[in-house]
């Protein structure tokens, strides 16, 4: 694509898709629109959702969000934002671990040859999953992995073991057993340039593990020197809370989840944040002394589950079995960056709350921690409405305390 002169004239220094590439044109959202997320691995994980929008308007009554569970949603404007309705990822934050590595890869005799062979994923974590090598009858493995790597520069295979002049039958052969996100250093990072700004970034793999889009629209960004703002989520975010306390809050971070209330038992614990999701809340403690509520599953997982006789689930991913109707889910990450304007009409909100921790008449379970929202403008905001990263609310229980989960963080900062 040919870049016009005037376009790198304004944007001297920076990467040309700074804001986005426009791609997707100006959209106008007018009814529920669910954005359906790139390599889904499960029900609560897939990866992040990017979208470049020239404009973008969301108009009231109206709701912009994931169709499910994911690592986030990234929104580039290169014109104008405007908010009457909502853009959410409430309750949309991940289950994956961040660290994790699991390498998927393939070891075998491929149809129509002779002898086996080892094919592995350069990337650890789950993006290996989705490389799929295509043979066409006459091509070689070698041939079919070299046609993949071409399209598919940040997702490549590697024939580590055996014959690559061996020829297949026509067909298809997919990777698999990756696991985790393959987060590296301390987390996923946004940086800018800003007016006045201090902070320093050079790194170039800022969102590994976050998916293959959002890595190929932000691992080229123009690194900042003292000249703009970084911001880092961490891959451990808000701490878990213990049981009947509130789920911990950090700088940039989802909040943790909150520990489930006490009856004759006691509630379980919440669980800590993730750089993709809120804490998972705990289980409510039960009737019988010994019907303890359940521990919130790690890395945005499962609520605890709620103490037989009648304790109440917490938030999560799904929510915790027990009273009432299972817990919320958990507050997710959104990241908007526009060159333009911003204006968030009376009516207008841009969310990551975490959802609530069920009801009981015994303990009550969980809230889910709130997740993050970072709002990146060049032009001006103009805020009538609400930007917000609640926490979830702890689940009402008959006696003892309940924890909410942890808040989360909104960002919103001014760059060039």
């Amino acid at each position: 694509m040919q870049i016009p002169f005037a376009y790198l004239n304004n944007n001297a220094g920076f990467s040309p898709n700074y804001y986005g590439t426009g791609a997707d044109g100006s959209v106008t959202i007018s009814a529920n629109t669910n954005l359906t997320p790139p390599n889904i691995n499960s029900s609560y994980d897939a990866e992040m959702i990017v979208k470049n929008y020239v404009n973008l308007t969301v108009n009231s009554g109206f709701t912009l969000t994931a169709s499910q569970p994911c690592r986030g949603m990234v929104l580039y404007c290169t014109g104008n934002l405007v908010v009457n309705g909502t853009i959410s990822m409430s309750q949309r934050g991940a289950f994956v671990n961040p660290t994790a590595t699991a390498t998927a890869s393939f070891t075998g005799v491929i149809t129509g040859t002779a002898t086996s062979v080892t094919l592995t994923a350069n990337n650890a974590g789950t993006s290996g999953n989705f490389i799929t090598l295509t043979f066409t009858g006459s091509n070689t493995i070698s041939q079919a992995i070299a046609t993949w790597n071409a399209a598919n520069p940040l997702n490549q295979v590697t024939l580590t073991t055996g014959t690559g002049t061996q020829v297949p039958t026509a067909g298809t052969k997919t990777l698999t057993g990756g696991a985790g996100a393959g987060v590296t250093g301390s987390g996923i990072t946004i940086r800018r340039r800003t007016s006045g700004g201090s902070g320093t970034n050079t790194a170039t793999n800022l969102m590994a593990g976050a998916g293959l889009a959002i890595q190929a629209a932000e691992n080229n960004q123009a690194v900042v020197s003292s000249n703009g703002v970084v911001y880092t989520i961490p891959t451990v975010g808000g701490a878990a809370g213990a049981p009947g306390t509130v789920g911990g809050t950090l700088s940039t971070a989802p909040g943790g989840g909150g520990g489930g209330g006490s009856f004759n038992a006691a509630g379980g614990s919440g669980a800590a944040a993730t750089c993709f999701s809120g804490g998972g809340g705990g289980g409510g403690g039960g009737l019988s002394g010994g019907s303890t509520g359940g521990n919130a599953v790690a890395f945005g997982g499962q609520g605890g589950s709620g103490g037989a006789g009648q304790g109440a689930g917490g938030a999560g991913n799904p929510g915790g079995s027990g009273s009432g109707s299972g817990g919320g889910g958990l507050g997710g990450v959104l990241i908007i960056i526009v060159k333009g304007t911003v204006t968030i009409g009376a009516t207008g909100v841009i969310s990551a709350s975490g959802g609530a921790g069920s009801n009981s008449s015994y303990g009550g379970g969980g809230g889910g921690g709130g997740g993050v929202v970072m709002l990146l403008y060049k032009g001006t905001l103009t805020n009538s409405g609400s930007i917000v990263a609640a926490a979830g609310a702890a689940g009402p229980g008959n006696a003892g305390s309940v924890g909410a989960g942890g808040a989360g963080s909104v960002i919103t900062t001014q760059i060039l």
